[in-house]
């Protein structure tokens, strides 16, 4: 199962859309012409810095090739870091308390969950495992949203209003499986890099 492609832009030209439908057309073609555009490249500079045995790490970046950005103008303001070099010594400005409260982060929506399992991997350490899964995920844009239904079939969550909510079933679940190798998505990144290795002619089949 390959992708089920959704809404794509012909060669017709639209003639006499309602500001509705042309604001719809806009937003589908922009994107499609993102998709096809060059890479936005920054240049990325991380300054870790040693206080009093305490230390404070601060990132900065340059873009360099605006890409698909420039389709619709897309600019993020940049924090720009002067041009420090390693063993530099700093003049503390100041430095300050402040007190809060952490929250949780909030329940998944089935949009959120989607996206995550798009996107799932790129907190792994391992740069060839994080590659490997940049380019998957988990499951396809084709099974993502059955892989969540049949969780709702099996009883291990529920909808709450817009909010994904575990089961009991679900938790109990979570509960034997999260410190497993099967619920670790490295594992699926060591697959995803073996497969990959295997399409290339590098590993048997057998082998994996």
């Amino acid at each position: 199962v390959t992708d089920h492609h959704a809404l794509l832009v012909t060669g017709e030209k639209p003639l006499f859309l309602s500001k509705e439908d042309n604001t719809i057309y806009q937003m589908i073609a922009g994107r499609m012409v993102e998709a096809f555009s060059e890479k936005c490249v920054k240049d990325v500079t991380t300054v870790t810095a040693e206080c009093a045995g305490v230390e404070f790490t601060v990132k900065g970046s340059v873009v360099k090739q605006t890409g698909w950005r420039a389709v619709y103008g897309e600019e993020k303001e940049e924090i720009t870091i002067p041009g420090w070099q390693e063993g530099d010594t700093l003049t503390p400005k100041g430095s300050s308390i402040t007190e809060g409260k952490t929250k949780p982060k909030p329940l998944h929506t089935e949009a959120t969950l989607l996206s995550a399992m798009e996107t799932a991997g790129k907190e792994i350490e391992d740069d060839a495992l994080r590659q490997a899964m940049k380019d998957c995920g988990i499951g396809t844009p084709a099974t993502r949203a059955s892989i969540i239904e049949t969780l709702f079939k099996r009883g291990y969550m529920e909808r709450c209003k817009k909010s994904l909510v575990p089961t009991e079933k679900g938790l109990a679940l979570n509960s034997v499986v999260k410190t497993m190798r099967i619920a670790d998505v490295a594992m699926t990144g060591e697959w995803e890099k073996e497969l990959a290795r295997i399409e290339r002619g590098e590993l048997s089949a057998d082998t994996f």
